[in-house]
């Protein structure tokens, strides 16, 4: 971990594979949607 650079610009797109059950999808959507709402 933190080895790999993240996005360096706003044109950068971030590409996720889920490969996990139909819960570990929920948790993360729900995660990346509570961000989001932080964020604005």
């Amino acid at each position: 971990l933190g080895k790999a650079r993240g996005r360096t610009s706003e044109d950068d797109i971030t590409f996720f594979k889920s490969t996990g059950v139909a819960f570990e999808d929920l948790i993360t959507a729900i995660v990346v949607f509570e961000r989001l709402k932080r964020k604005g």
